[in-house]
């Protein structure tokens, strides 16, 4: 059906961009409880009601698989654009396994778990989610470059969503062809 969509209408001379929603992903989250994001309580992150509600993290393992799906789609169709959404972390932190082993591993320290600007370990976990947050979109973007480097593509880009804080800068900005602000 994809390809059938492609040719109807690039053979009109218009350009096909797909979309990909990166951290909702229900099946995924069932069948891999330890990607999920978890909250400071070790409970899993949820959605809005409503919502797509199931949220994989930026950090686990199911980077590396979205990027070999995504990868994929590029090689195998003749996409001129891909729009990726939801491209953060869905609360303030997460607190899953790889979350918490990579911040250990830079910081020497667990995440802290109260939100205290005072503390420069609750700083360093802000950068932290800064950091990891880019290096998921950059991989990615780089990954469907390397597919087709013609390819054009669009980021979502949510500095603040209400209160929390998403875990991106303007600086994706060098990754991403556009970024798209969901205000």
């Amino acid at each position: 059906q994809l390809r059938a969509f492609i040719d109807h209408f690039h053979a009109r001379g218009k350009l096909v961009a797909a979309y990909f929603s990166t951290i909702y992903d229900k099946k995924l989250y069932d069948d891999h409880p330890e990607w999920r994001q978890l909250d400071a309580e070790g409970r899993p992150v949820a959605a809005d009601e409503g919502s797509w509600g199931k949220i994989l993290c930026p950090n686990s393992p199911y980077k590396e698989l979205l990027i070999a799906m995504l990868s994929r789609l590029v090689e195998t169709h003749d996409i001129d654009g891909i729009f990726l959404d939801m491209t953060f972390f869905h609360s303030n932190p997460c607190y899953c396994d790889s979350c918490s082993q990579l911040f250990r591993a830079r910081y020497g320290a667990a995440p802290p778990r109260e939100e205290d600007w005072d503390d420069p370990l609750y700083r360093a976990f802000v950068q932290f989610r800064l950091d990891t947050n880019h290096l998921f979109v950059r991989e990615i973007c780089r990954a469907l470059k390397r597919a087709n480097p013609d390819l054009s593509i669009g980021v979502q880009h949510q500095v603040l969503r209400g209160g929390a804080i998403s875990g991106q800068t303007v600086a994706l900005g060098r990754e991403a062809d556009y970024l798209y602000s969901d205000i």
